[in-house]
């Protein structure tokens, strides 16, 4: 189906259009039938209707989104106003790269963030990741990243004081390597530990033009870490995959084609409509504030800290999840956006409130677009109101409307108008899907650099920053909340409450209206690990090794100097993932544990059957002997563990083998997905070796969150 405009001189072919964006033939595309029920999303659409306003169509996005089918776009573009377009004048590689342009408005929000003074503190908005893989050329890293900053301009850029900024030269500590390779275990499990947190909370020199730190760690055996930490002042989510698979396709030596437009030129095309900026402006006088969450008072005096928490959609419930919004007419952002205002509101003092949403709205001007670095994230707020009770499915409609309706002003949104009004901009629970972006990291990203085994990404003024992003397959939410503002108990909550919404929409309980958050049977316990230290550790990890119930270690006549000696050895492997680890619950140490490398141990030896496979980790458990009863409190540690080894670290495959006379934990194995592969001699016990895949270990125990099979009345 074809409008034409002579006035215009163009033409749009909507079933071919839509047909491409959702990869099917154009004739597969039903013109009467709804076009999210036919896979259509919210960022594609979003992208269509740029597309069509660069050929000056005015068209509306929430007027599009209120009747989603070809039939009814084909008459709204066929009789909607015009609107300027200037997009055959424009020469998009032509910006004087020396002249100061404009912070846009997001820009704008992060450098005022850095050094704002208000309760939510001040801090640098940035996304900092670490590949491990194999160990790369320096040379050849240093000139990639070279290449990489002469590539995309805005990875030179530099915030001015008077509120804009401008592109120059390079800083020059932009790059930075490690050699490790001849140090001991401990010292590279000591020193990548700093580095990790380094990285985490680093400030980059902005007004030096420094927006993007990249190092390389050279690591025994032949291994790497490359650690890329990028402000997101000069490059938002969708820019960081680009720069990221540039980066490696620079590395291999290939020619990357000209870009044919940068980041100034297309941000000083994007111009709101007087029509969205006074939709914003007759709604601000009733719009809500943000959620009103329960302060806690017992932090008052404890330092700021961010709580991450994480939980993972594997492939199949993505695609239920997907399916049953499709079936309701609402994309999969909406419906989980409204699960997430349910699960906010819950704990909010008022039912009605505004989230921030941050949109990938680049406007389809030029070809390219899509593969230029820059800043085009902007911000909307969406009213929420949750007065009235609703289920899921009617909610997850009310949230589509209400953020078609935002996102279709979104180049003048919300936070543009309350700032222009001078209002305060307090706007600190924010919302973000990446859903219909693709997946988080290429192939040949992996392939070069490694795969991603740590991300961090924060903003200032946040209290609860949450993200929904596609990885392998399936879907990862994150969330970031700055503590102690928000009590890390109440987050956790928050979290299960949300992560339970979320199970019933992939469960097809649309219909029902959302259980109240006291019935969720949410984690009982939260821990946390981290490697252990010979010094500091060692005595307590004594006392527990020594107990009789810790028999089958075989060190109850040990001494601390033997303990000392097998913290040591255990972290002489190469590989930074290898070692013990001691965990805590409520602040106290209550368990360590070993990862370890199988293909180097005894197991590997000949007559115990292992057969080695890439990603195998070994594990090793000890909780502490206690007479406090805890129901499930081993079980809940052996969760902790897998979900480390599997969620943090990539492991693919956990190996264990343990004695066959230990009943308890091969009951604790088998609740949380190991299978039996055979026993063998070694010294005085028979060992059970058993295996347990990741892809089983999400299914036997819900993503990591349950062991059904464990009596819940036990320590187990």
């Amino acid at each position: 189906m074809v409008v034409a405009r002579p006035e215009l001189g163009t033409e749009i072919d909507l079933q071919a259009e839509i047909g491409s964006v959702l990869g099917i033939p154009s004739a597969d595309v039903d013109t009467g039938a709804n076009l999210i029920e036919q896979g259509l999303d919210s960022v594609r659409m979003m992208r269509l209707v740029g597309r069509w306003r660069s050929l000056g169509y005015d068209a509306d996005l929430a007027r599009l989104a209120a009747e989603p089918t070809i039939d009814a776009w084909a008459a709204l573009l066929g009789e909607c106003r015009l609107a300027d377009s200037d997009s055959t004048t424009v020469d998009f590689d032509d910006a004087d790269l020396a002249a100061a342009f404009p912070l846009a408005t997001t820009q704008h929000a992060y450098w005022t963030g850095r050094s704002r003074d208000d309760a939510l503190g001040s801090g640098a908005a940035h996304l900092y990741v670490e590949f491990d893989g194999p160990a790369l050329d320096p040379e050849r890293f240093r000139a990639a990243v070279g290449a990489l900053l002469e590539r995309h301009p805005m990875l030179r850029v530099r915030p001015l004081q008077d509120g804009t900024q401008v592109i120059g030269a390079a800083h020059a500590d932009i790059v930075d390597v490690h050699d490790l390779r001849q140090n001991s275990p401990t010292s590279v499990a000591e020193t990548m530990e700093q580095r990790r947190q380094q990285g985490a909370q680093r400030s980059l020199p902005t007004g030096e033009a420094a927006v993007l730190h990249a190092e390389l760690t050279l690591l025994p055996e032949g291994r790497g870490r490359v650690h890329l930490a990028v402000d997101m002042i000069a490059a938002d989510a969708m820019s960081y995959r680009v720069l990221v698979d540039d980066l490696a396709r620079l590395y291999l030596g290939e020619d990357l084609p000209e870009l044919g437009a940068t980041f100034p030129a297309l941000s000083a095309r994007r111009r709101a409509r007087d029509t969205d900026v006074a939709w914003w402006k007759a709604r601000i006088a009733d719009l809500p504030g943000p959620p009103e969450l329960p302060a806690n008072a017992a932090g008052a005096d404890a330092a700021p800290a961010t709580l991450r928490l994480h939980h993972l959609i594997d492939a199949a419930g993505r695609q239920q999840l997907e399916e049953g919004a499709r079936k309701r007419g609402v994309t999969p952002a909406a419906a989980m956006a409204a699960a997430f205002a349910e699960a906010v509101g819950a704990f909010s003092a008022s039912r009605r409130f505004h989230l921030t949403v941050p949109l990938h709205d680049r406007d389809a001007v030029h070809s390219g677009v899509d593969e230029v670095v820059g800043a085009f994230t902007s911000t909307i707020v969406v009213d929420v109101d949750l007065a009235e009770e609703q289920p899921l499915a009617e909610r997850a409609s009310g949230m589509r409307t209400a953020m078609h309706e935002a996102a279709g002003r979104g180049i003048a949104g919300g936070l543009d108008v309350l700032r222009e009004l001078g209002e305060p901009v307090v706007s600190p629970v924010v919302f973000t899907s990446a859903l219909g972006l693709g997946e988080l990291f290429s192939p040949v990203v992996a392939e070069v650099l490694g795969e991603p085994s740590w991300i961090v990404s924060q903003g200032p003024q946040m209290l609860l920053d949450a993200k929904v992003v596609e990885v392998s397959g399936g879907l990862l939410v994150n969330w970031g909340v700055r503590t102690p503002d928000l009590a890390p108990k109440t987050a956790r909550s928050m979290f299960d409450y949300y992560v339970c919404l979320l199970d019933l929409l992939i469960e097809g309980e649309w219909d029902r209206t959302a259980p109240g958050p006291e019935t969720v049977a949410a984690p009982v316990y939260h821990f946390e690990s981290r490697p252990m230290d010979v010094e500091r550790d060692a005595v307590v990890a004594h006392g527990w090794l020594n107990h009789p119930k810790s028999a089958y270690w075989g060190m109850l006549d040990s001494s601390v100097a033997d303990v000392q000696e097998l913290i040591r050895e255990a972290g002489t492997d190469p590989d930074p993932r290898f070692g013990m680890r001691i965990g805590y619950f409520e602040g106290e140490p209550q368990f360590l544990f070993e990862l370890y490398n199988p293909a180097t141990s005894d197991l590997a030896k000949p007559g115990t059957g292992y057969e080695h496979e890439p990603g195998d980790v070994g594990m090793h458990l000890l909780v502490a002997s206690t007479d406090r009863r805890l129901p499930a409190f081993t079980g809940n540690v052996m969760l902790h563990i897998m979900r480390t080894a599997f969620f943090e670290l990539g492991a693919q495959r956990v190996v264990v083998e343990p004695d066959v006379r230990n009943l308890d934990v091969q009951a604790l194995n088998a609740a949380v997905g190991f299978v039996v592969a055979g026993d063998y001699p070694v010294a005085d016990k028979v060992a059970r070796l058993s295996y347990c895949t990741r892809a089983n270990f999400i299914r036997v125990t819900d993503n990591g969150r349950s062991l059904a099979v464990i009596d819940q009345r036990s320590n187990l």
